[in-house]
């Protein structure tokens, strides 16, 4: 949220209210960080745990656990990419195959026709006389 002063008038005072809200948002800024990074840490003081060594090290745990946890759908997110990638690649070559049969047939007729075109007008040659 981004906040303008419009209404106040007087350079002094807006600077003095954008320092303010600039000292807000950076205090908002480190309140943000510092849920993100110690979430599970003051959870931990909240509890009773007194030594606070001890809960740095368990938060440490937690987040080695989770990073762990991520990779490791990381790596069943890309094994399961990897499978419908070859898949994939399997599928468009047996498509190419088809295609390739397709067109030799497609010649084929139309040499084919060609020369029932060629018969057709020898013959009309001669029945015409």
């Amino acid at each position: 949220m981004k906040m303008e002063i419009h209404s106040v008038s007087g350079k002094a005072a807006k600077d003095s209210y954008n320092a303010k809200m600039t000292s807000f948002n950076t205090r908002v800024a480190a309140a943000k960080k510092a849920l993100l990074f110690s979430g599970s840490a003051s959870a931990a003081s909240a509890s009773g745990v007194g030594n606070s060594a001890q809960a740095r090290q368990q938060t440490q745990e937690e987040k080695q656990a989770a990073s762990l946890e991520v990779l490791k759908k990381a790596r069943q997110q890309l094994a399961e990419t990897e499978a419908v990638g070859v898949n994939t690649v399997n599928e468009l070559a047996k498509q190419q195959d088809q295609i390739k049969k397709s067109r030799d047939n497609m010649e084929e007729v139309n040499s084919n026709l060609h020369h029932s075109n060629k018969l057709l007008n020898k013959m009309s040659q001669w029945w015409r006389g």
